[in-house]
């Protein structure tokens, strides 16, 4: 087992210490995950309206469910993002410039670790990076201004999916809306706290 530093930590919402250098399972905890994204604006917060990563993520497994993806392909659809519970998002654009590859190696590793933790395998499945990129579309349709930047994902909305994010849900909703679908995923009901 990898030896910890006493720093590189940040304090989570239910109160561990998570490593996002250092990664471990067991640190991992699932009302982290939905705290966290639900208070994570998408597009680095440049929206019409507060959308959170919660709601992306909860949409994004609605997407998986519509193109047809298996239960464990929708939690992988759910939980995608879930490095970004403990590593901040940074816009994709930024995100693949090549001077960024250690950073996309740690969200990637703290990515894996999180799948990992619901019983996932690290690698995300194509139908996940599919309804990801079918959401990114719907996203910059209905929250951002036009730009070219954004044609290329709008194009990839199926015809007939009537889903938008015109009015998005407020952290609360989108906490509680991402918690609700995992423990549906995961065969058991969400109990009101």
């Amino acid at each position: 087992m990898q030896m910890r530093k006493p720093y590189g930590f940040i304090l989570t919402f239910t109160g561990k210490q998570f490593f996002p250098l250092t990664p471990w399972h067991e640190d991992v905890c699932i009302e982290d995950v939905a705290h966290s994204l639900a208070c994570q604006c998408r597009f680095t917060g440049h929206t019409r309206e507060f959308y959170s990563t919660a709601e992306h993520s909860v949409k994004v497994s609605w997407v998986v469910r519509k193109l047809g993806g298996t239960l464990r392909q929708q939690l992988h659809g759910l939980v995608h993002d879930g490095g970004e519970a403990y590593l901040a998002d940074i816009a994709r654009p930024v995100k693949h410039d090549p001077s960024m590859h250690f950073y996309r190696e740690m969200e990637a590793q703290a990515g894996s670790i999180v799948a990992e933790s619901f019983g996932l395998d690290a690698d995300e499945p194509a139908i996940v990076k599919q309804a990801d990129n079918i959401m990114l579309g719907i996203e910059a349709r209905d929250l951002m201004r036009p730009h070219v930047a954004w044609d290329k994902f709008t194009e990839l909305i199926p015809n007939g999916l009537s889903l938008d994010v015109r009015h998005p849900w407020d952290w609360r909703e989108a906490e509680e809306a991402f918690l609700d679908r995992y423990y549906a995923l995961k065969g058991r009901t969400c109990l009101a706290a």
